[in-house]
């Protein structure tokens, strides 16, 4: 997730930690988290990469977002494990990102590719948030 959360911020150096500070029993501040963004990859690779992950939702695995449900300018990667065990799928559009993983408590098969597990519950996620996000500003 951290590289496609790279990816869909244009190579600026994005970090996954969800520790911001950390204070002691009376609530005082002991410590920050201080992080700082940098340029990790050339903007020609972050473009290459990107084309590749567009691609994915037009004519790929996950083309389904485009044909099926109408979604536009997105990015992914849909996966499955060799013993069909997990699906799952990642995208983001230039708002959000967000990461599917299906599998079962038991370890066992789930008998789902990540097009046809993963993606669908994506894709039904990201019809709720993207309607909202267009019906609070007004555009399609």
């Amino acid at each position: 997730t951290n590289l496609f959360l790279i990816l869909s911020s244009d190579a600026k150096q994005q970090h996954l930690l969800g520790i911001k500070y950390i204070v002691d029993k009376n609530n005082k501040l002991i410590g920050k988290i201080k992080r700082q963004n940098s340029l990790s990859l050339s903007r020609t690779s972050i473009w290459q990469v990107k084309s590749a992950l567009h691609q994915v939702t037009t004519q790929g695995t996950a083309a389904q977002l485009k044909h099926k449900y109408g979604f536009k300018n997105l990015y992914g990667k849909t996966g499955t494990s060799n013993d069909g065990k997990n699906s799952w799928y990642i995208g983001f559009d230039k708002k959000y990102l967000a990461t599917f993983w299906v599998g079962k408590d038991n370890n066992t098969a789930t008998l789902l590719s990540g097009s046809s597990g993963a993606l669908i519950l994506w894709a039904n996620w990201y019809g709720k948030i993207s309607a909202n996000m267009y019906s609070r500003s007004g555009t399609n």
